[in-house]
């Protein structure tokens, strides 16, 4: 459901995994996108990913990947005050709204 968040309000494309630690479904749908032309992926995980080690480790195991299919990659960062980027974006699109 973030994913859908996010794309609806960004109108990015948004590939979302159950959990940090399960990427074997990820690398299938990469292949795949590579496959179609994708270069590159930006990772946006949790913020708690700057503090809980359990998702630090997930989110490195999802860089080494991208880095060993010869994928560029970046990460998304936001106020932390917003665990998810979709909160983050959601948050941010009411004020939009609010203001018109």
């Amino acid at each position: 459901m973030k994913a859908d968040i996010i794309h609806i309000l960004s109108g990015s494309t948004v590939l979302a995994v159950p959990g940090v630690n399960t990427l074997t479904q990820l690398k299938q749908a990469l292949i795949r996108l590579k496959g179609n032309g994708l270069k590159e992926v930006k990772t946006a995980f949790d913020m708690d990913f700057l503090t809980n080690i359990h998702v630090q480790n997930g989110y490195n195991g999802l860089l080494r990947l991208l880095g060993d299919m010869g994928l560029r990659y970046g990460t998304y960062l936001w106020d932390p005050r917003y665990k998810g980027l979709d909160d983050y974006i959601w948050e941010h699109s009411l004020e939009r709204h609010r203001s018109e």
